[in-house]
């Protein structure tokens, strides 16, 4: 699916459209999203040093990978060497947790180096830690906000396609019910401007 700049009341309005399917009795809140982290040895310039970016971005999802807006989530991020923390970062907010540090730990060959993460969604707490392969000589990583943008871009365009799914035959069965401002693939217009573009995806953003 390509790429595609939604703003937050879109994907409100998207989520209060989809609502009109029944609710599950005990809905269970799940996420999507992942630590990153871009690090970077310079030989003589940091030593066994490792000098990066650690970012964060969880998204809240429901039971049905539909977007949750309003469910609290917060995520942490530790980069962990031999079972030291050695960076960190942390984030919280209402529907998404997104955040971005700057990094630096030593680490030789036969050090283990891992990425723990604990995400706390609607109070339901998940945790996990994974080997990080061992960074290699490569340029310098991207400016930090650039790093988070890039990660949290990634997430949210991973959670369109359901809500797509669940949200254009209803922009259509509007349209065939007489709602103007909607075409027959379910894209919505406002006064002439695209406001939601539905498969196949053929709206011109400039």
């Amino acid at each position: 699916m390509p790429t595609r700049t939604r703003t937050v009341a879109a994907l409100v309005t998207a989520v209060a459209v989809a609502a009109v399917a029944p609710a599950a009795a005990h809905p269970t809140h799940h996420y999507q999203g992942d630590c990153w982290l871009r690090s970077v040895q310079q030989g003589d310039a940091t030593g066994i040093h490792f000098v990066g970016v650690l970012a964060v971005a969880y998204a809240a999802t429901t039971a049905d990978s539909l977007p949750a807006p309003q469910a609290p989530i917060s995520a942490t991020c530790d980069v962990r060497v031999n079972g030291v923390v050695r960076g960190s970062v942390s984030a919280a907010g209402l529907g998404l947790a997104a955040g971005v540090a700057s990094v630096a730990f030593p680490s030789d060959d036969d050090d283990l180096v891992e990425m723990c993460e604990r995400v706390t969604v609607a109070g339901e707490v998940h945790n996990e830690c994974r080997e990080l392969p061992r960074p290699s000589n490569q340029p310098p990583p991207p400016d930090p906000v650039t790093v988070l943008l890039d990660l949290v871009n990634e997430v949210l365009d991973s959670l369109w396609e359901p809500v797509d799914a669940a949200v254009c035959p209803a922009f259509r069965a509007a349209r065939a019910a007489g709602v103007p401002g909607i075409d027959e693939e379910g894209d919505v217009y406002v006064a002439g401007e695209p406001q939601w573009d539905c498969p196949p995806y053929d709206i011109d953003w400039g």
